[in-house]
């Protein structure tokens, strides 16, 4: 075993984590389920300096959305 130096950390890989990276700020996406939209926010809270925005759909009492914002 050789020990190795300055090695950068990849980012964390979750089911979501691509698609909370190609996200900007202000974008959103729907989600299908409760627990769709739990994995997104949880995903959006690994970006440094972003947070989610978690609403019901008004039309559609069985999605989701979730914003990225700052």
């Amino acid at each position: 075993m050789k020990i190795e130096k300055n090695i950068p950390i990849p980012p964390k890989q979750g089911k979501y984590s691509s698609l909370v990276y190609e996200m900007k700020e202000g974008d959103s996406v729907v989600c299908s389920s409760f627990t769709e939209s739990e994995t997104v926010r949880q995903a959006i809270y690994t970006c440094e300096g972003y947070k989610p925005i978690v609403r019901i759909q008004l039309d559609d009492k069985d999605t989701y959305r979730v914003w990225k914002v700052k």
